[in-house]
């Protein structure tokens, strides 16, 4: 008989206090969405065209020859001149970097049965110009001089990070302005702003013209087309309805 400590009441009561947590917890998600308010959710875009006042030009110097020092001397031969050319056109130090150093056996074949056994050298720079009317001359001075590779240029802006702000505001105002307009066909109006996220992707950034030659001759830079380059913001926005 004194097994029987727990009473009918006791497991009533704890079966009680079980069904309301589980009662609470089903109850939970439904009263955070009835306290949501009345709201409009909008997409909001901008997009800035602006014509590009800088360059970072990308070039590889390459010497091809049988004994492994004296093609990497012939290529800093190539590359000091290089660099003596560029400080000559006022480009700064800060704005020369060299980005990739190379030296490697190299097998150039000129039949099926007879192939050549060489060195290959490079050096790559990157440079960035401030001054885009001194690009066509800075490429055909590289060329003179033996620089085998343009790789690419990248035509860009400097003030790009107020660019990008102005987009993100603008893109704001065009949500509130479509929130508005959705509003107003139901008679009620927009109040303030409930939440803001940003949805501008970094793939969404701006994207440089690229050029692209195999050096030939002094003259094949004549005919660059920089263009304009668009910065776009995009934004998500969610406002009171009243």
């Amino acid at each position: 008989m004194k097994k029987s400590i727990f009473t009918s009441k006791t497991i009533t009561g704890g079966l009680t206090a079980v069904a309301f947590i589980v009662c609470s917890v089903i109850s939970s998600p439904a009263r955070a969405q009835q306290s949501e308010p009345p709201l409009v959710t909008v997409a909001g875009e901008h997009v800035i065209k602006v014509a590009p006042d800088e360059a970072e030009l990308n070039f590889t110097v390459s010497t091809k020859l049988k004994d492994a020092p004296e093609t990497q001397q012939a290529n800093d031969k190539i590359v000091a001149k290089v660099l003596a050319y560029l400080a000559g056109e006022g480009i700064p130090k800060s704005d020369i970097r060299t980005t990739r150093v190379n030296l490697r056996p190299h097998i150039e074949y000129i039949s099926d049965k007879e192939r050549k056994e060489l060195y290959l050298a490079q050096q790559s720079i990157t440079v960035r110009l401030k001054d885009l009317e001194k690009l066509p001359t800075i490429l055909s001075g590289l060329v003179d001089l033996g620089v085998n590779n343009i790789d690419d240029v990248a035509f860009k802006v400097s003030n790009m990070k107020s660019l990008q702000a102005k987009a993100r505001a603008e893109a704001v105002l065009d949500a509130k302005a479509k929130a508005q307009t959705l509003a107003g066909a139901l008679g009620q109006e927009v109040g303030n702003a409930y939440q803001i996220m940003d949805q501008t992707s970094e793939n969404n950034s701006p994207r440089p013209v690229m050029y692209r030659m195999e050096a030939q001759a002094s003259d094949s830079s004549a005919s660059i087309a920089p263009g304009e380059i668009e910065v776009r913001a995009q934004v998500l926005v969610k406002f009171h309805l009243r």
